[in-house]
């Protein structure tokens, strides 16, 4: 286990601004790396214990010093640690928004803190949650920066039991978290950075997220950016074969589950205008829409649409195509699977906006369980 004594350096990173620009998989797509090279400034404030002046005073929610290693901690009217990272946005320059395709925080547990000093000790497990925030930022970690002003919620992330044993026999264990929102919210706003902070409420605990020894392999936390792919893709004539497919049958398989819905819906509002009551063709919307009965009007249309799907994509694989709607499928199958499932979604929404009262007409003749997102708040 670590010690960490107060005031251990604080990583000093070169000025300038450097770029890692990778070729993704569609043309001039860019991969965008923000980290120590690129100017990132780290650093973690202490509240409370000896981080204050005079030493030994309880913790109060505000940061009393920073100069520390990269850890989080806490310990229950003792003391709290807080880790800071602020990435500058100058290698985003020239991109907006809509430019951003994904941004991902990358951070790493490869040592667990057993003491800051006499009167910090911790209980030998890595902090388990870690909560990482996103701050409006100016490249510079400061001390008022253990709260900072515009704080919004990322993720908090389950770690797990993790020790300095259990460390030498995995090796260091590496942690994401989906940044985008909060990337292109601060490109919008036009920012020189961007900010994150990781904390824990885990007492009595501390973890390690720096690149110094000891530890099993640090390293710092950093961005990745993927920009949108400003050409389209080049395909074989099979792979656009089989994407024609895919998009003129899902479409094909949409309008009838719409039309279905709404052959239904007419019909039980005719019937009840008439003083009938929806029982009295229940039948007629069973048969269009009842997706266990293989003759159902919807479900021919779903078969229909994976037949031809299906050979049209034969020898084709879903990363070939750049991988549409799930992109850890491993087969056509598991695509088109996605693919009309999400068409059906929207469909059922564009019902509920079509028809006020979609959802209680489906109840009425017991479809409703079968449709939820027409009945989706």
């Amino acid at each position: 286990m670590r010690t960490v004594p107060r005031n251990l350096r604080r990583a000093a990173f070169a000025l300038a601004v450097a770029t890692t620009l990778l070729s993704a998989t569609d043309a001039r797509a860019l991969t965008i790396t923000l980290d120590a090279g690129s100017g990132a400034d780290y650093d973690s404030v202490g509240d409370g214990w000896f981080f204050t002046t005079p030493p030994n005073l309880p913790p109060d929610g505000v940061g009393d010093s920073g100069n520390q290693a990269l850890a989080v901690g806490k310990i229950d009217g003792t003391l709290e640690l807080r880790a800071m990272a602020e990435f500058p946005l100058a290698p985003l320059a020239g991109l907006t928004a809509g430019d951003v395709q994904s941004a991902t925080l990358h951070f790493r547990i490869d040592d667990v803190i057993g003491t800051f000093g006499p009167g910090a000790n911790f209980d030998g497990t890595a902090s388990d949650p870690i909560a990482v925030y996103g701050y409006p930022a100016d490249g510079t970690v400061t001390v008022a920066d253990f709260s900072p002003p515009g704080l919004v919620s990322q993720q908090v992330v389950s770690v797990g039991v993790i020790t300095d044993a259990s460390l030498a026999l995995s090796g260091p264990i590496d942690f994401t978290v989906d940044v985008t929102q909060l990337v292109k919210d601060r490109l919008s706003a036009a920012d020189v950075a961007v900010g994150i902070l990781f904390g824990t409420n885990d007492s009595p605990t501390a973890t390690s997220l720096d690149d110094q020894s000891p530890g099993v392999g640090g390293l710092l936390p950093y961005l990745t950016i993927e920009t949108v792919p400003t050409d389209p893709p080049v395909f074989s004539k099979a792979e656009v074969k089989c994407q024609a497919a895919l998009a003129k049958q899902s479409l094909g398989y949409a309008k009838k589950v719409q039309g279905e819905i709404g052959k239904c819906l007419d019909t039980v509002l005719g019937a009840v205008s008439k003083g009938a009551t929806p029982a009295s063709v229940a039948s007629k919307c069973v048969k269009g829409l009842n997706d266990a009965d293989p003759k159902s009007a919807v479900a021919k249309a779903r078969a229909s649409a994976v037949t031809a799907i299906g050979k049209s994509c034969a020898g084709v694989t879903p990363a070939d195509i750049n991988s549409p709607c799930d992109g850890a499928a491993a087969s056509i199958a598991a695509t088109v699977a996605c693919v009309l499932d999400d068409h059906r979604e929207r469909v059922e929404q564009m019902i509920a906006e079509e028809y006020a009262d979609a959802c209680t007409i489906l109840r009425s003749v017991d479809l409703d369980a079968s449709f939820p997102d027409v009945c989706a708040p």
